[in-house]
């Protein structure tokens, strides 16, 4: 027996519109929530430790890895989101100093909620540890006079628990 179109829209529903989210991250400017134009739910990767027995080989779960979460931010007139970034990942470790300060001190929770059509959180993500390790350069050109200015950020952290 073949499968139909039919089944296949049935099994689809609506599906997930990837525009549906919220992020937030502890200590932003509030308006961060409106310029975040892309984000990421998150992944993860665990390493295989093979285990030889006997000519056999079993393998095991290995050391647990997270990808970076990249996030696009669209430039506000003022700055202040880009600005407090800028301070947060100073924070972290200043352009003038050797060593960086305790992880504590840098250290964030973001958090991304993913909702349906109805505004309804569907599914929740907490990044433990989070700070921003990379900040993009915004390119400036006379050619770009109908476009909004964006840059990305890349986040590392420790690790995220699913919340919803």
């Amino acid at each position: 027996m073949g499968i139909r179109i039919e089944d296949f829209k049935a099994a689809l529903t609506n599906g997930y519109r990837p525009n549906l989210y919220q992020m937030e991250i502890m200590g932003m400017p509030e308006k961060f929530v409106f310029l975040c134009k892309a984000t990421q739910l998150p992944g993860k990767n665990i390493g295989i430790v093979e285990a030889p027995y006997l000519g056999m080989k079993a393998k095991l779960a290995g050391d647990v890895t997270y990808e970076d979460l990249a996030v696009t931010v669209i430039m506000d007139n003022d700055f202040a989101v880009k600005s407090a970034l800028e301070t947060w990942q100073q924070t972290a470790k200043a352009n003038e100093a050797a060593i960086g300060l305790d992880a504590a001190l840098y250290k964030r929770t973001a958090t991304v909620i993913a909702t349906d059509n109805n505004g309804k959180e569907i599914a929740g993500y907490t990044y433990i540890g989070c700070w921003p390790s990379s900040i993009a350069p915004v390119d400036l050109s006379f050619e770009t006079n109908d476009t909004l200015a964006e840059y990305v950020v890349t986040f590392t952290y420790d690790y995220w628990t699913r919340i919803v």
